[in-house]
């Protein structure tokens, strides 16, 4: 639908506005153009969706400050890079060897110095505060590191 308004005194501006219906659409209501022109539009689709499991994952492993030890392109830095990691089977400081799965990466974040991997020192801290939902989706991210 095209309606012609008086010109605005805004210019070239461009005013929109999103309203959130509380169907969890967002709804474009109107926009203004420049020669007052007032389009009205339908739903421009769903919200941006919440960020995937793994999406959340890198976003705490870089605020927890993980990806200042552990890369993500297979350079080692002061711990064992993610990439490629998971799966992997792994030689520990002990000579015993593990697969890196959901479990052991849930250890070595709640306690780092379980299963220290061979050629590294123990020298990562735990994370208390991660809710296992965090440790969920760091889990999922390194996970997607391919």
């Amino acid at each position: 639908m095209h309606i012609d308004l008086p010109r605005m005194p805004i210019g070239g501006l461009l005013i929109g506005f999103l309203l959130f219906a509380t169907t969890g659409t967002f709804v474009a209501a109107s926009l203004l153009r420049e020669g007052g022109a007032l389009e009205t539009a339908a739903t421009v689709g769903s919200p941006t969706p919440a960020a995937t499991l793994s999406e959340r994952g890198q976003q705490l492993a870089a605020t927890n400050g993980c990806l200042s030890c552990h890369s993500t392109s297979g350079e080692v830095i002061i711990g064992p890079s993610w990439k490629g990691l998971f799966g992997k089977e792994e030689t520990l400081a002990d000579g015993s060897t593990v697969t890196v799965d959901e479990a052991y990466i849930r250890e070595s974040i709640q306690n780092p110095p379980a299963k220290v991997v061979a050629g590294f020192s123990p020298v990562m801290p735990s994370f208390p505060a991660l809710t296992e939902e965090d440790i969920q989706a760091v889990i999922a991210f390194i996970q997607s590191v391919k």
